[in-house]
């Protein structure tokens, strides 16, 4: 939970490797879960990734 709080804050500042800590933490879990629902891994991994792209886009505006 610290760790997270960090990496937002530092996500907001702009810093890339908080990012990659980001997508590296919760990436696996995340294709689990949307694989479980769309009962498709290759899109699953689309999603995920959609979604992180989604994520940076709001660099600056993420609250916790």
């Amino acid at each position: 939970m610290l760790e997270d709080r960090l990496l937002i804050w530092k996500f907001n500042r702009g810093n890339v490797e908080a990012v990659r800590r980001i997508y590296d933490k919760y990436k696996d879990d995340l294709v689990t879960l949307a694989a479980a629902l769309l009962h498709d891994v290759g899109a699953a991994e689309d999603v995920v990734h959609d979604v992180f792209v989604g994520f940076i886009g709001c660099c600056g505006d993420f609250s916790q």
